[in-house]
């Protein structure tokens, strides 16, 4: 098994955050996300997270269930622009075949 990368780790502790009560403070939910920013390298993802971040700027708390339901579409992203990016680096290392 490979280590997660930062944002994968940034991403299962705001998920860990969740559990428990309903609501949680919005300044919970901006602390995680930022770091969930800052760790990413994919335009995508950091564009997800501001999006969220954007959504909960004036409450004062936010629901569990759709926050996780928010990051499960970030950690979706993710799964596919690192799938692509693993495609993309064995492509560029399998040599061509002559015929």
């Amino acid at each position: 098994m490979t280590a997660p990368v930062p944002i994968e780790a940034a991403l299962e502790s705001l998920y860990r955050q969740l559990d428990g009560p309903p609501l949680v403070a919005q300044s919970h939910c901006v602390d995680g996300l930022l770091d969930c920013w800052n760790a990413a390298t994919s335009d995508l993802v950091r564009h997800l997270v501001a999006d969220l971040l954007s959504d909960i700027r004036h409450l004062t708390a936010v629901r569990a269930s759709a926050l996780r339901d928010r990051l499960a579409e970030i950690s979706a992203a993710l799964a596919v622009e690192l799938a692509f990016s693993q495609t993309a680096q064995t492509a560029q290392t399998v040599p061509a075949v002559s015929a």
